[in-house]
C-alpha cells in the first residue's frame, strides 16, 4: 500500500488491522473519548512503556 500509494478505506484499514474501531459518521469524537478513558485508567508507567 505504501508503495503504490493506493487509498486505503476506513473498512479495508480495519480487515488489514490498522484501526482499532470503525464508528459511524460523527462518532469518531466519543470513541476517541471513550479510547482515551481506557487507557487513562491504566498506570502511567505501564502506558509510558507501550
Amino acid at each position: 500500500m505504501l508503495l503504490t500509494a493506493s487509498p486505503l478505506t476506513a473498512p479495508d484499514a480495519a480487515r488489514h488491522g490498522l484501526v482499532n474501531q470503525l464508528t459511524g459518521e460523527g462518532k469518531a469524537l466519543d470513541a476517541a473519548l471513550a479510547l482515551a478513558g481506557r487507557i487513562r485508567a491504566n498506570s502511567p508507567e505501564a502506558v509510558r512503556i507501550t
